[in-house]
């Protein structure tokens, strides 16, 4: 929707609204998640859409590649026929390692009548997740307190950190 508002010195106004519709007769269109995590094992979607009055007929690419350094890591290529008012879906495996941090997808449908594509860029965040865990407790004059650490880390933690932190006025903390 297009709106348009203009005015003159004298206060003399007028308004225009319209409604624009921007589409291509052939439309490649990629169906990505936010993100992705390493170790997962996904199958992301892309589609081709034929809107014209005639058969599209051609190749569809896909590359996957390292945003960093656009290295190709994979690529598909799918011949396409599309009829009038058709379109259709590819289902493409990925396999998300920890050597790339941030990945580029790119999509491009091309035919005879003309070519779109698209690119995106997907984070891929580590499969590792910081854990804080808090325990309070209170002494009062001489009194002694053990914690066993067995309960504090979880039994695969790498990167143990312990912080102590000691005030004799909890309230502080909160």
């Amino acid at each position: 929707k297009l709106t348009g508002f203009a005015h003159t010195i004298d206060l003399l106004v007028s308004d225009i609204e319209e409604t624009i519709v921007a589409q291509k007769e052939l439309m490649a269109e990629l169906h990505l998640p936010r993100y992705l995590r390493v170790g997962d094992k996904v199958t992301l979607t892309a589609s081709i859409r034929n809107i014209s009055q005639e058969t599209h007929s051609g190749t569809a690419t896909w590359h996957l590649l390292d945003a960093e350094t656009e290295k190709v890591l994979q690529t598909f290529r799918f011949p396409f026929s599309l009829l009038t008012g058709a379109d259709t879906t590819y289902y493409i495996p990925v396999e998300v390692n920890a050597q790339h941090t941030l990945l580029a997808v790119q999509w491009k449908a091309s035919s005879q009548c003309g070519s779109d594509g698209e690119r995106r860029i997907l984070p891929v965040l580590s499969d590792r997740q910081q854990v804080t865990t808090t325990q309070a407790f209170q002494l009062s004059g001489l009194q002694a307190k053990r914690i066993d650490l067995q309960t504090v880390f979880p039994k695969k933690a790498e990167n143990k950190l312990l912080t102590i932190e000691y005030t004799s006025q909890p309230l502080w903390l909160a």
